[in-house]
């Protein structure tokens, strides 16, 4: 029986990645189509700061609940308190974090030397603080071993993303607005997210429980943040230096290319996210 059920969730899960792929082969050749290479490489070049800034919004906190949430999936009375007591610290970071990642537009697009950036950079600011509590809300759910779920979700990120950019792109919107699909399909993510777990979580938790779990979730947290940081930068790193050097049209080129590497790298993300709760 166990073994049917894992079998299901890894049919899902990789499921969810063929979804993600489809999705990026799609994000890139609907720009490509609708718009250019210069608009590509400004759009990659804003999302590797997006993804850049969301590690450093979730501080490790996402980690931390996931492994909580886990230890006592037998047990649900403690799940209130340890989901408050991460969403309360992950909020106020996210918040501090997504408000430098305001003031410092100006200098990282002058860094890339692209004014397409900053433009995207502004237009990606709400789906920057809305993907942070995400992969916080989406911790949960992994804790949880609702594995199915999380490739549901997963999938649904994806394809919102995907979904909205076609919408505008047939509308015209202007290329360097086209990050504004991020803040439009996390926030709607995050109110699928919260009405699932509004019906598993009962918000209600004792203070000093709360403030408990905000400690260890921050202690815990900063532990193991350096390294999902890192991960992130290696993924990304290479699109930035390259913007520094060289134009958005080049790095458009290079992008697309970049994200066929980390399409293989998800096939062990996947049975990382199966080993985790575990």
């Amino acid at each position: 029986m166990r073994s049917n059920k894992l079998i299901i969730d890894l049919i899902f899960n990789y499921s969810s990645l063929i979804i993600f792929a489809l999705s990026g082969i799609g994000i890139n050749l609907l720009i490509l189509f609708y718009y250019d290479t210069s608009t590509l490489g400004s759009f990659n070049q804003v999302v590797s700061t997006y993804i850049v800034a969301s590690m450093l919004c979730c501080a490790g906190i996402n980690t931390s609940v996931l492994r909580s949430v886990a230890a006592t999936n037998e047990d649900n009375k403690n799940i209130s308190s340890i989901v408050i007591g991460a969403l309360i610290p992950s909020s106020l970071i996210t918040f501090i974090i997504t408000i430098l990642y305001k003031i410092l537009i100006n200098n990282i697009s002058n860094l890339l030397n692209s004014v397409p950036v900053s433009i995207g950079m502004n237009y990606i600011i709400p789906g920057l603080f809305f993907f942070s509590i995400n992969k916080v809300l989406i911790g949960i759910v992994n804790g949880k071993n609702r594995m199915r779920f999380l490739a549901i979700y997963q999938s649904l990120r994806y394809l919102l993303v995907i979904g909205f950019l076609y919408i505008f792109s047939a509308n015209k919107i202007d290329g360097e607005k086209l990050p504004v699909v991020f803040s439009y399909s996390e926030s709607l993510l995050f109110l699928i997210l919260l009405v699932d777990l509004n019906c598993l979580i009962v918000w209600k938790a004792k203070r000093k429980e709360i403030l408990y779990w905000c400690k260890l979730h921050l202690s815990y947290g900063l532990k193991c943040f350096l390294s999902g940081m890192l991960i992130e930068l290696n993924s990304r790193v290479d699109v930035l230096m390259i913007g520094i050097f060289l134009s958005d049209k080049e790095v458009g080129i290079y992008s697309f290319a970049a994200f066929f590497a980390e399409g293989f790298y998800q096939l062990i993300v996947i049975l990382q996210n199966f080993y985790n709760p575990i």
